[in-house]
């Protein structure tokens, strides 16, 4: 892997509407972290049963340029430094290694041709569970303004999905959110469950809250389904921050329908955390990106 890739934010593109958006998310928390912006195609290698392979890769490559040159142009109207790469080869496994070296890994929600299924939720979320970075996926136009919502449960990426959303929300200004959302069956004991749901939450967060002056974060316990929880906090939310996997819960249901429901239809960024690990690589590329 190119050694450029390393602390760079990495954006996959392929002329899709999503992935110019991802483009421009990208660019400005380039701008606030003090990072670089790492363009990059990907053009699988063309079926055998292509009438002629040789026209139809250099054809692929032609429309890889024009989207990189496309879309490095509106990253340069806000980022300082910006880089294309167009890669021949297997879509994820190259992704899955620029993750394993960038600061994150932001995909639009849709796409077409080029990257194709790979910048969808489904496939940034692969991506996730493999590379080393957080990956945020990107619908459409993101706010300036709101809180940064995490989804916590009890699942083992619940403390680096809050460090991330305080860092995020500490660089940006804003708040925290921090909401946790549950089904019970019947009524019985629902009062207590609620009472003890909120107390669980309300020291988790206070734990991690304390490592970050100036955010008083809000904590919420919601009855309901997570995704529709999480699309109807997400409307007015700066950025949403999930992990890869737990225990029910939003972060627990987020590899399924709830990933698939939430980035496609949800009007927020995605953040998807893997680990604590993946979070103390990020903070120090981004610390040392900001010069801290």
């Amino acid at each position: 892997m190119d050694s450029r890739s390393v602390g760079a934010l990495v954006v996959g593109v392929d002329g899709s509407a999503s992935a110019l958006a991802a483009v421009r998310w990208a660019a400005a928390e380039a701008v606030r972290w003090g990072l670089r912006v790492r363009l990059v195609h990907v053009a699988e290698p063309v079926p055998a049963v292509a009438g002629d392979p040789a026209e139809e890769s250099a054809g692929r490559r032609a429309r890889g340029e024009q989207w990189l040159n496309t879309a490095s142009s509106v990253a340069s109207r806000t980022a300082a430094e910006v880089e294309t790469v167009l890669y021949e080869g297997n879509r994820r496994d190259i992704l899955v290694e620029e993750a394993g070296w960038a600061a994150e890994l932001v995909l639009g929600s849709r796409g077409r041709g080029g990257l194709g299924r790979l910048t969808g939720a489904s496939a940034g979320l692969a991506v996730a569970t493999h590379g080393g970075c957080p990956v945020v996926i990107v619908r459409g136009p993101a706010r300036e303004s709101g809180h940064v919502v995490a989804g916590v449960d009890d699942g083992p990426e619940t403390t680096a999905v809050l460090r991330f959303a305080f860092h995020q929300a500490l660089r940006s200004g804003t708040g925290v959110t921090a909401l946790h959302s549950w089904r019970i069956a019947g009524h019985g004991g629902s009062v207590q469950a609620q009472y003890h749901a909120e107390k669980a939450l309300r020291e988790r967060v206070s734990a991690v809250a304390a490592e970050f002056g100036g955010i008083e974060p809000e904590c919420l316990v919601v009855r309901g389904k997570p995704e529709e929880t999480l699309l109807e906090f997400g409307r007015h939310a700066r950025l949403i921050v999930v992990g890869t996997r737990g225990h029910g819960g939003l972060t627990g249901l987020f590899l399924g329908s709830v990933s698939q429901s939430v980035a496609g239809h949800g009007t927020a960024p995605v953040a998807v955390i893997r680990s604590s690990g993946t979070v103390r690589w990020w903070a120090r590329l981004v610390n040392a990106g900001s010069g801290h």
